[in-house]
């Protein structure tokens, strides 16, 4: 039980769940504001500050975009450049490309470890002022009422009274498919795919689903040594463009009202897209405007005009903003030049793992019959469940279950206030349950990005402490 000397909040600490890089984020922020407080961060997978994004452990995976845009510090956006530069400089990173430092797109490994030594350092400098740090390595499962607060309930031990809990359970995979004992024979880990369990270096692999999981599936089995066929099956055919850095473009938004409907805004950036294209530059240039004004754009649209942005536009959106690093778009388009690796457009139906090899039950696109093809192995990269109702976990289920939280927008996380204040089914906001990062999406549409943890995190530790300083 975390050591309560030294608070302000009567109640006890605050209890962030979920250590990934929006609780260190957050955890960071409130360590550094003035005042003495306890901030207790639970998650029993491992230390706070790689989530399930930056928790690989090799150097294979790479960060989606360059050193200049990963910022973590909202006021500094040269902080990760100049934290790299060092890394680099200590030969943390002997295979570092010899480009500038602010075009380098570093492992997700080396990422996690900024984000951890950026709140190890938070913890060091503020200790002697008061502010005391706790990670919990527990398994949260429930919270609910307790005199003068909120208690949070384990998986084992005994539950932590808090004075405000916040969600920062960030991102869930999709449910793959799950045998008695587990992943069942035939069926890989996107990151860590062992070859040698199925059918070896030459087996016929589909890969269900085409995001950035798809993309870490592919450099995970090149680095395994795979040699055979891939198929990569999507809905849409579709799969991400590859991060590049072009030039600065006007931000053409800025003066938008945000009452715009998502369609408009659609038609605005293609257009601008195509004349930077007559001009002979990179459409990535005027496209890259987009992410700092989608949230107001979102938070004022209708939700038939996001319904309608979400049927129509979501596939096109998830290509073209969430890009792969530029080595690894080169491996899939070289492995599509060699006929290794093609794309097929069609609707997974059904993937039957009980006989000796998968078998995939496919509707192509734009056809009516369905397709069956046996496979030695699948690999399930559908990427990230935003659906609180289709995760399978206990704490969300529990909080559903008793109506403290609802789906939020389009059933995208849950449903809060433009203050990170969570909903209830009931259409009321508590006060000392809060949110952060991506259990937002359906508030603001993007929430997993650094750029907007990092902004969320810094509000919200204002939030707080404000709210501490009125309640002490």
């Amino acid at each position: 039980m975390p050591d309560a000397s030294g608070q302000s909040f009567s109640e006890g600490p605050i209890v962030i769940l979920g250590g990934g890089v929006s609780g260190a984020l957050l955890a960071a922020r409130l360590l550094g504001i003035p005042g003495k407080r306890q901030v207790v961060v639970v998650d029993d997978a491992g230390p706070p500050g790689r989530g399930l994004a930056y928790s690989t452990a090799g150097r294979i995976h790479l960060v989606n975009a360059n050193a200049g845009r990963m910022s973590a510090d909202p006021d500094d956006a040269d902080h990760f450049t100049n934290w790299l530069a060092r890394f680099v400089r200590r030969g943390g990173w002997p295979e570092a490309p010899n480009i500038p430092v602010s075009d380098m797109f570093a492992p997700r490994s080396i990422y996690g470890l900024y984000i951890q030594e950026l709140l190890a350092d938070a913890v060091t400098v503020n200790a002697r002022h008061g502010r005391r740090f706790q990670w919990l390595p527990l398994r949260a499962v429930d919270v609910n009422d307790a005199e003068g607060g909120l208690q949070v309930h384990f998986h084992d031990g005994a539950p932590l009274s808090a004075s405000v809990v916040v969600l920062a359970t960030g991102i869930h995979s999709r449910s793959g498919i799950r045998g008695p004992a587990g992943r069942p024979r035939g069926v890989l880990d996107p990151w860590h795919p062992a070859l040698e369990a199925t059918a070896g270096a030459d087996a016929r692999i589909a890969i269900v689903g085409a995001g950035l999981t798809m993309v870490d599936a592919v450099v995970s089995l090149q680095h395994a040594g795979h040699r055979g066929p891939i198929d990569v099956i999507s809905r849409h055919g579709l799969k991400p463009h590859p991060r590049r850095l072009p030039p600065e473009w006007p931000d053409f938004l800025a003066e938008e009202a945000s009452g715009i409907s998502l369609g408009a805004l659609t038609r605005k950036v293609r257009r601008e897209c195509r004349a930077a294209l007559r001009l002979g530059i990179d459409w990535q240039a005027p496209l890259d405007m987009v992410h700092a004004h989608i949230a107001r754009f979102w938070h004022a649209a209708s939700d038939l005009q996001r319904r309608r942005f979400v049927r129509l536009i979501r596939p096109f959106w998830e290509s073209h903003h969430h890009r792969s690093p530029p080595q690894a778009a080169l491996l899939l388009d070289r492995l599509v030049a060699e006929g290794r690796l093609r794309h097929i457009a069609a609707d997974v139906q059904a993937i039957d793992t009980s006989q000796r090899k998968p078998r995939l039950t496919m509707r192509l696109r734009g056809s009516t019959g369905v397709e069956n093809g046996t496979y030695d192995a699948v690999i399930v990269s559908s990427g990230v469940e935003y659906d609180w109702r289709r995760v399978d976990q206990p704490l969300p289920r529990n909080l559903l279950q008793r109506g403290w939280v609802r789906p939020g927008p389009l059933g995208l996380g849950i449903d809060a206030t433009t203050q990170f204040r969570v909903i209830d089914r009931h259409g009321e906001a508590f006060r000392k349950l809060l949110a952060i990062g991506p259990p937002l999406r359906g508030l603001w549409w993007e929430s997993t990005a650094i750029v907007d943890i990092a902004r969320q995190a810094s509000e919200l530790a204002g939030s707080l402490v404000e709210y501490e300083a009125a309640n002490s």
